[in-house]
């Protein structure tokens, strides 16, 4: 198999695996810090779309995700999915 095969294949392993990693990390917030976090990381949804889609002050998306993230970096950390600061 040709080296750039070979990447190809670690790659796509590798983004398999640090997905189910972060899946895994996400279960560990509140239900509608994840939501929002799935919205705006994962969906890639401004601020006002997900306010409007959960039917929420755009301030509300704001304050989840600010208070999801530190969970979540911890939750990352944990699991060597990201470096300690």
């Amino acid at each position: 198999m040709p080296t750039e095969e070979l990447d190809a294949v670690w790659h796509g392993t590798e983004s398999t695996l640090t997905y189910q990693v972060v899946l895994d990390a996400l279960r560990e917030l509140y239900e509608q810090q994840r939501t929002v976090i799935q919205l705006m990381y994962h969906l890639e949804c401004g601020v006002a779309q997900a306010a409007e889609y959960l039917g929420v002050p755009p301030g509300t998306v704001k304050s989840r995700a600010f208070y999801a993230m530190r969970p979540l970096r911890k939750a990352l950390e944990t699991r060597g999915v990201l470096g300690e600061e």
